[in-house]
């Protein structure tokens, strides 16, 4: 994942990114907190 978003910031393609949850959230999550903390990581990336 880290690789791809590298990627596009590296040659600046003008391209949407999708994020999609296929791991089992944890009780004490839900699917918001989780869609949330990946967008975070995403921007942290792309930025």
């Amino acid at each position: 994942f880290e690789d791809v978003l590298l990627l596009i910031k590296k040659t600046k393609w003008p391209i949407y990114c999708d994020i999609e949850l296929e791991y089992e959230i944890k009780p004490w999550s839900d699917a918001v907190k989780e869609t949330r903390t990946c967008v975070r990581y995403a921007r942290q990336i792309l930025m």
